[in-house]
């Protein structure tokens, strides 16, 4: 990019400056552009808005800590755009997650001294312990005042008793003093009974994991505020689901002991993750009394061995399948004229995706990400024998050999199947009918 494409790029609308920005990858090198001024405004408001900050110790002394990434530096040579001053902007450690752009502040020091600097306030802020946020609380009110969505962890490493301990007392200083910042909360291991959880009134996001006692009386507290609910590492039999809060947006819940029965599951999710467990493997999962659920992730279930086992709505546009290591059969999935994205992990070899038409014409991404098991290995061997024709030995190993029976949508954009050694594909035969 030129310096006189750089010195007219004001001309254009911010919305599409900002998507040219986010083109710019890894994060670390869109930091650098803040040394350029005609674009340190963009930069400054995608650091505001848009990153999560996290914020880790609660200690006040700054962290002279520069880049993790630093082998990246060359990648953007801005040293010789007129005007540039090269500052080498520490106390920021950048975490390449794939889910989003997350700014890791080193403590409250540090956190203060990036936002005098840089003359931000960050819009979306997390504190990883009780006392981190608290140190900002005393020290910087304003950071928290200024913040859209403030986030808190609370995290205990041994299961706590029934006694009101350190962390207990903490929380409920937590929801006494800071009732009307916090909209976040992670809970881990925390004896939650004898704390007034209505106080909480922004409350928007909650995560609990560990162990959680009298649900209905729990989750009474909650109003139509709280939005996502995560209940990590329990175990929850399907009558406890009607005592959810009704309002919810997103739930995740580690493991539904189901047997048969029916879930009474809020009426308004739009996403819905969840591990299962069965009473045998002609049992179901139903979910069509759910009219906005869009997105559903199976975090695993043992006796799922057909899609007939999933009664979806039929509005369902992205289904995600994780450690289902019997299922096999997936040829209702051509039922579901509005999903877009399917996604299966630990997958076993799939005859029905492979030699028929059963992905819907509204699919555009498809990724399958096999498993190599025994199980599979038996079942490669029993279909071997069925379908001798459409195996190849390679290399010792029989492959599955895929042609142009693999029909896929002509809508879609993305294709990845990783980590299937049982598959052969015959370039000639399939790309011939899908290029």
């Amino acid at each position: 990019m030129t310096f006189d494409i750089i010195q007219n790029i004001n001309n254009l609308p911010f919305e599409i400056v900002l998507q040219i920005l986010q083109y710019i990858q890894p994060f670390t090198c869109q930091l650098k552009l803040l040394h350029v001024p005609v674009l340190r405004y963009y930069v400054a408001s995608i650091l505001s808005h848009s990153t999560k900050w996290l914020v880790l110790h609660d200690t006040l002394s700054p962290i002279t800590d520069p880049f993790a990434m630093n082998d990246i530096d060359n990648y953007i040579p801005i040293s010789n755009v007129r005007n540039c001053i090269n500052t080498n902007y520490k106390n920021l450690r950048i975490s390449p997650q794939i889910d989003g752009d997350v700014v890791h502040v080193q403590n409250v020091g540090s956190l203060i001294y990036i936002i005098a600097k840089l003359r931000i306030m960050p819009k979306n802020i997390y504190f990883d312990s009780y006392e981190t946020f608290n140190g900002c609380r005393k020290i910087r009110q304003g950071i928290i005042d200024h913040a859209e969505t403030v986030g808190v962890r609370m995290m205990k490493y041994s299961r706590s008793t029934f006694d009101r301990d350190a962390y207990w007392f903490n929380l409920r200083n937590l929801i006494v003093a800071s009732a009307d910042y916090v909209t976040s909360l992670k809970l881990s291991n925390i004896y939650l009974a004898g704390l007034e959880f209505d106080k909480l009134v922004k409350l928007r996001e909650l995560s609990i994991s560990g162990q959680l006692y009298h649900f209905e009386l729990f989750f009474d507290q909650f109003g139509d505020g709280l939005q996502c609910l995560e209940l990590v590492d329990l175990n929850v039999d399907y009558f406890y689901l009607r005592y959810l809060p009704r309002n919810l947006r997103s739930l995740t819940v580690d493991k539904i002991q189901l047997y048969g029965r029916v879930m009474n599951l809020p009426l308004y999710l739009h996403e819905f993750s969840a591990s299962f467990e069965l009473s045998d493997d002609y049992d179901v999962i139903d979910l069509t009394q759910l009219p906005l659920l869009k997105k559903f992730t199976i975090l695993g279930c043992e006796e799922l061995r057909s899609f007939k086992q999933l009664h979806l709505p039929s509005q369902i546009e992205h289904v995600n399948i994780q450690r289902c290591f019997k299922l096999i059969r997936v040829q209702d999935l051509h039922m579901y004229q509005n999903l877009t994205v399917f996604e299966w992990s630990q997958a076993l070899l799939s005859i029905d995706i492979y030699m028929s038409k059963v992905f819907p014409d509204s699919l555009t991404k498809l990724v399958i990400n096999g498993q190599d098991s025994r199980t599979n290995s038996e079942l490669i061997e029993v279909f071997s024998q069925i379908l001798p024709e459409k195996f190849n030995s390679v290399y010792g190993i029989d492959c599955f050999s895929i042609g142009d029976e693999f029909r896929l949508p002509d809508g879609l954009k993305v294709l990845s199947i990783t980590n299937c050694r049982y598959l052969q594909v015959n370039l000639i035969g399939w790309f011939c009918h899908h290029v």
